[in-house]
């Protein structure tokens, strides 16, 4: 029965490629077919509980393919850095820290050495350095006459004069202090 159905099922799709093919208005049965199926498929898409259903599996893939990628990137990360941080990028790291902190430090030394032109040859840094502990020691004494001379000897006075009368208003207060006796008792 079922050999006869396809039978007549193949026979019937003959003879209709066959009228098909005889009057060129008609559209081919097969195209037809294939039209609905994809109108189908979409119309079935297009539902709302299979918009929700498709944004789940997205996202679930998305977020997976993200995890992947991250948990990868650490692994390979960590690898590179070795488990004691000895590997090939940390003594990169160490060399690109180093010749930041080198230029940084040219970078001042150049800078340095535009303010203080007379500094020139190979102890450049310690000419420098040795300038720059005279500008510091000019400074401060410079700081410490002016403020000797705006106090005067007049407030030296008087810090001296509430000294002498703090320390007396102590001994005073130290003596009238209530001193408990204890005495000792023998057995």
């Amino acid at each position: 029965m079922g050999k006869k159905a396809a039978a007549g099922a193949v026979a019937e799709l003959k003879k209709q490629r066959e009228a098909a093919e005889a009057d060129p208005n008609r559209v081919p049965p097969a195209r037809v077919a294939g039209e609905h199926a994809v109108e189908g498929a979409v119309s079935a898409l297009d539902a709302p509980e299979q918009r929700e259903a498709i944004r789940r599996l997205i996202a679930e893939a998305v977020s997976t393919a993200t995890t992947i990628a991250v948990d990868d990137a650490t692994h390979r990360l960590i690898a590179q850095l070795g488990p004691d941080g000895q590997g090939p990028l940390a003594d990169s790291l160490a060399r690109t820290g180093e010749r930041v902190s080198a230029s940084i430090v040219g970078g001042v030394g150049n800078e340095l050495s535009g303010l203080v032109p007379e500094c020139v040859g190979p102890d450049r840094m310690d000419c420098i350095q040795r300038r720059l502990q005279l500008t510091a020691r000019s400074t401060a004494s410079s700081f410490t006459s002016g403020v000797k001379d705006s106090i005067g000897w007049q407030l030296l006075v008087a810090v001296f004069g509430l000294g002498a009368c703090g320390g007396v208003l102590g001994a005073w207060l130290w003596s009238v202090r209530p001193v408990r006796r204890r005495t000792f008792r023998t057995a």
